[in-house]
């Protein structure tokens, strides 16, 4: 803005072409040759160079007054004292949403700006933190470099994330843990009251990730337009691989936010092509579920894209579902065994879900060892076999508590190794997970029987089958505790005892079966009846709660392919090679992995010019509710996290907030001296003219 002092020069330019202005004057008029000779004497002049002056002033202090100058040391400090700031900046897929003519991303992103320009380069030191799924720094580091910031700021925009404000201010106490000086957090967000609600859910252990004590910490919220918003969730497929001229179902889920009911076009397009058009009527807290039968005859992978009206949030008015037809469908088995032992009862798995080895198969078992268990490994598995494996590590926990909050399946089965040891830490990490809890081993034979819901897993068991089951030994059993009331029991032993039983958790299911594959367990795993029992377990568990839920922007992709080939590449929504994508192989098939899918739409694998599979990313649904809070109610979720003193809450941005964070404006002194010197030239003209 100072550049504008250029403009002083326009007065003085017009000065110049006056001074050298000739005036004609009619030579018999004495009386007008004696007023043109005063008006170039001296005291005229001076009146001219005044007049300049005062103009000259007025421009200037207006150019002032649009820079915005700032009187530092308004609080009392030193002002040689350096000062630390971190920003932390919300750049989560609802401040894409638009408010008037800009978003309030690029408004979050302009209040920064501003913070960045109020500190002294060279002396303070800054890092903006951008706060997506996974939040990090511009600068990797706090650096006195402010004008180096300023210029990665301005090339930063939203992510399709979701912004985790927790491991946000656990970055930014990181930052500040050794800095000396002031020590300042600012938090620039839209508010949004279902993203900051959910900080208060992921607190961690008492001092985890605290900002250090002294540490000023001011919430500032610029809050978009209350406007209605209606957004999709994508709910996902009822198989994610059919038969060609197979029938499967694509759930979406319509939300409405706003006063008032509203109506919406969903348009639906397979594979490009339109395919369906509806008008939908949805009320705000009464969300629109909607599923749509395709068929594809074709093999090989397609894509399914709604639509809906758009909107001011329009990432949130399109959803991506994919899946395959002619293809087997991966399941995955954890286990620390060699899966190629015959006196092993991973080996006995891997031939249960695929007795052929071959495409003949329905299923393409892969052996996940549980020190490789993320939640990449199992993206796009929706059963999970656990075979013998050794303690459980946290991590794995976590990717099975994952696995399960997707909609996962996971089917336990009591072997050999520490079962006990395992069962207690699942019990503690995943409270109220076990159907029962398993104890020691007992060494008598024991016979399968149904169980009083045999029907929920066992559908295509007959009569006949059952009394199959109930014709082979099983020689080693654990004893274990009553079932719990919510958990059905699928089959038993003779006894009494439960053999296996099935417990909802979440949006997930959970089944531990009393037995092992493992043939020192007895010769179940030989029998025909085990390959049966194997895949009914895994074909009704793919189905048990009718969708399979989409990967969510800022989660991890996998991508299961036919071909072995390593030259796959994958294809972001963009079209460009995503770089970090890798390629994991195994006897059957390919994966292709991506540790962090950060932008929604639908990704390619392409081996050459040919794509052999799809993903789809999409929008996680809590992003549609634009709903903000209050500065001071956001102060309130704050202040739990962090062993800070003093939080200020503002409304209107950072800059609004309290003017000890940058500096006292002055510019309103500059414009006082505009007005000032237009009020002196107004009574010099009018003194003059009388």
């Amino acid at each position: 803005m100072l550049g504008g002092l250029i403009f002083v020069g326009l007065p003085i330019v017009a000065h110049l072409l006056h001074r050298n202005a000739r005036t004609p004057v009619v030579f018999p008029s004495i009386r007008l040759l004696r007023t043109s000779s005063a008006n170039q004497s001296s005291f005229f002049r001076l009146r001219r160079r005044l007049l300049l002056a005062l103009r000259s002033c007025a421009i200037a202090l207006l150019v002032l007054a649009f820079a915005e100058p700032l009187l530092r040391g308004a609080r009392g400090e030193s002002s040689a004292e350096a000062s630390t700031t971190v920003v932390i900046l919300d750049a989560s897929a609802s401040t894409q949403l638009r408010d008037g003519a800009t978003t309030v991303f690029e408004r979050l992103r302009g209040d920064v700006a501003r913070i960045i320009e109020g500190l002294q380069g060279g002396r303070d030191q800054a890092e903006v933190v951008l706060a997506d799924a996974v939040p990090s720094g511009l600068a990797g580091r706090l650096t006195p470099n402010l004008s180096m910031l300023a210029g990665l700021l301005r090339d930063i925009g939203p992510t399709d994330e979701r912004a985790d404000m927790r491991a946000a201010l656990q970055l930014a106490a990181k930052l500040l843990a050794d800095a000396t000086g002031a020590r300042r957090v600012v938090i620039v967000t839209d508010g949004q009251a279902s993203n900051w609600t959910s900080l208060a859910d992921s607190r961690g252990a008492d001092g985890d990730g605290d900002l250090p004590r002294d540490t000023e910490v001011r919430v500032a919220a610029i809050p978009a337009s209350t406007a209605a918003n209606t957004g999709l969730e994508a709910r996902g497929m009822t198989a994610r691989r059919a038969a060609p001229g197979q029938s499967i179902g694509a759930r979406v889920r319509i939300h409405a936010f706003g006063a008032a009911p509203s109506r919406t076009e969903l348009r639906v397009l397979l594979d490009g092509r339109s395919f369906e058009r509806r008008d939908i009527d949805v009320s705000p807290g009464q969300p629109v579920e909607i599923v749509v039968p395709l068929t594809a005859s074709d093999e090989g992978p397609h894509a399914i894209r709604f639509e809906l009206t758009s909107d001011a949030l329009t990432i949130d008015d399109t959803a991506t579902l994919a899946f395959e037809t002619g293809r087997r469908q991966p399941v995955a088995i954890l286990s620390d065994e060699d899966s190629d032992d015959p006196a092993r009862g991973t080996y006995f798995l891997v031939r249960a879900l695929a007795p052929y080895g071959d495409q003949r198969d329905r299923f393409a078992p892969r052996v996940v060892r549980s020190d490789a268990l993320t939640a990449a490994a199992l993206a796009d598995v929706r059963t999970l076999f656990v075979a013998d494996i050794v303690r459980l590590a946290p991590a794995v926990i976590e990717s099975l508590r994952m696995h399960l909050a997707r909609g996962g399946s996971i089917v336990w089965f009591c072997g050999g190794g520490p079962v006990t040891e395992n069962a207690t830490q699942l019990e503690t990490g995943l409270p109220g997970l076990l159907p029962f809890m398993p104890g020691d081993v007992k060494d008598h034979e024991s016979r399968l029987i149904a169980g009083a819901a045999r029907q929920s897993l066992l559908s295509s068991f007959d009569d006949a089958a059952l009394l199959g089951l109930g014709a082979v030994r099983i020689g080693r059993t654990r004893a274990c505790s009553a079932v719990r009331d919510d958990a059905i029991v699928v089959l038993a032993f003779d006894d009494g005892g439960p053999a296996l039983s099935l417990r909802r958790y979440g949006d997930g299911a959970f089944a531990l079966a009393n037995f092992s594959a493992s043939p020192k367990y007895g010769d179940f795993a030989r029998h025909g009846g085990f390959v049966a029992l194997v895949q009914s377990l895994a074909t009704e568990l793919e189905l048990s709660d009718g969708a399979h839920p989409s990967t969510l922007a800022g989660e991890a992709l996998s991508i299961a392919c036919g071909s072995r080939s390593t030259a796959l590449r994958l294809r972001g929504p963009d079209g460009a090679i995503v770089p970090d994508a890798i390629v994991l192989q195994d006897r059957n098939e390919s994966t292709v992995s991506l540790a962090r899918a950060s932008r929604a739409g639908l990704y390619l694998v392409r081996e050459g010019d040919r794509v052999i599979a799809m993903g789809a990313v999409n929008v996680d649904p809590r992003e549609s509710d634009a709903r903000v809070l209050m500065p001071d109610a956001l102060a309130l979720l704050v202040q739990p996290q962090h062993a800070a003193e003093k939080i200020v809450a503002s409304n209107g941005g950072a800059t609004a907030s309290d003017d000890a964070l940058r500096g006292t404006p002055i510019w309103w002194l500059a414009i006082l001296g505009v007005l000032c010197m237009s009020a002196i030239e107004l009574a010099l003209l009018a003194w003059w003219r009388r």
